[in-house]
């Protein structure tokens, strides 16, 4: 199935490939994870989550920028973890091109070998549970969920 991927760089910015290229599918939770990033990126909740994912006592904001994607980059990460419907967020443990030749990729995330993730992962995923059962209200969530006892 698909699925569209983030990455957790450790200054403070999580990356996603934007769709302006139209390889990527505009995921509804995709969507509903970067607009959870924008809402809540200045709040002590995500920042204090980013923190400690990066070791760095100095991010003051989480910030969600949707750009291409370098293999590179994955160096650079603390988290990566992917989004669908169904799996709504799953952390990444190891991301691999599968051949040992000279010009195979590796990278193993610390963050990603349990469940639910590492913090910012877990906290996405806590965050978008949490609207998903109205325990979060937010007006940049409306009609996100609705009474399913009610006319449209």
């Amino acid at each position: 199935s698909a699925a569209n991927i983030f990455v957790v760089l450790k200054n403070g910015e999580i990356v996603t490939p934007c769709l302006k290229r139209g390889t990527i599918l505009p995921g509804v939770t995709r969507d509903s994870i970067v607009k959870l990033i924008h809402e809540y990126g200045k709040d002590d909740i995500l920042i204090d989550a980013m923190k400690e994912s990066t070791g760095n006592s100095d991010i003051s904001s989480v910030t969600i920028t949707e750009r291409d994607v370098c293999v590179g980059e994955f160096d650079n990460a603390t988290e990566a973890f992917v989004t669908g419907t169904a799996a709504e967020v799953v952390p990444i443990a190891k991301l691999a091109t599968g051949t040992q030749d000279e010009d195979s990729y590796s990278v193993e995330f610390e963050h990603g070998k349990n469940l639910p993730g590492g913090p910012i992962t877990s906290k996405l995923l806590e965050l978008l549970r949490e609207i998903m059962t109205g325990k979060l209200a937010s007006p940049a969530f409306d009609g996100w969920t609705r009474d399913p006892y009610t006319s449209p």
